[in-house]
């Protein structure tokens, strides 16, 4: 079966659950949420976010193998947003094209829900996350400094948008 992304469904609490583990442990210079704190967690606090539709995650061979939320801003003068966040492709299915399909399905729901705009923010570190976001066209409009302090280290935060 070839790699597929889809919206996560209610019943997929746990497989969310583990690859958002996998992110957090592999790359916590990424991310606001500890590790410890997101094992803590009980598999009714993913199901919330599962059952407002609003994680998506990409499979290879039924096997979860990435993660990636989104969010529609709430309010009548900004509801045509929205804002992706928790990106997240494991190790072994990087260059497998696993994250352009997670932001392929993406991008398309969203134009498909009327967002015309959306936005992210991305470690500043992280180039190989920047050159994905640059290559389906997100464009740098502004940085965060200190958005995420782990263990006493800051990080910056590029903040991209992509006009739909």
């Amino acid at each position: 079966m070839p790699i597929l992304a889809r919206p996560f469904r209610p019943d997929e609490a746990r497989a969310l659950r583990d690859i958002r583990l996998q992110a957090l442990a592999d790359s916590p210079l990424a991310f606001a949420e500890r590790y410890d704190v997101a094992l803590a967690m009980g598999g009714e606090d993913f199901g919330a976010a599962l059952a407002a539709g609003a994680v998506w995650g990409v499979f290879d061979n039924d096997c979860c193998v990435g993660m990636a939320g989104l969010n529609r801003l709430v309010g009548a003068n900004v509801e045509h947003k929205g804002y992706v966040w928790g990106v997240f492709v494991s190790p072994a299915a990087r260059g497998t094209g696993a994250a352009q399909a997670l932001f392929r399905a993406i991008i398309d729901h969203a134009r498909a829900t009327e967002l015309t705009v959306l936005s992210l923010g991305v470690g500043d570190f992280n180039d190989r996350a920047k050159r994905l976001y640059a290559s389906f066209g997100f464009v740098p409009f502004g940085r965060e400094p200190r958005a995420v302090r782990v263990d006493g280290l800051y990080i910056d935060e590029v903040l991209m948008a992509l006009e739909l």
